[in-house]
């Protein structure tokens, strides 16, 4: 998908959130390449709880160039 998007798109980031208690989604986008973009983090009230959402970015460029 990602050399898909890199190929046949203009974007040359891909970002995605993912709340901050599902390490296994965090620790899998983090082997892909994403990383953790800390001046974007999103604060949800779910039920009467804090949920806080992390921004991942992965840079096509720099993507490719590692695989």
């Amino acid at each position: 998908m990602l050399e898909f998007i890199r190929e046949n798109r203009k974007e040359r980031n891909i970002e995605l959130n993912v709340f901050d208690f599902n390490v296994g989604a965090i620790k899998c986008y983090e082997k892909v390449g994403f990383s953790i973009n800390p001046d974007k983090i999103l604060i949800r009230e779910v039920d009467g709880e804090t949920w806080t959402a992390l921004n991942m970015v992965l840079k096509l460029d720099e993507w490719k160039n590692k695989n």
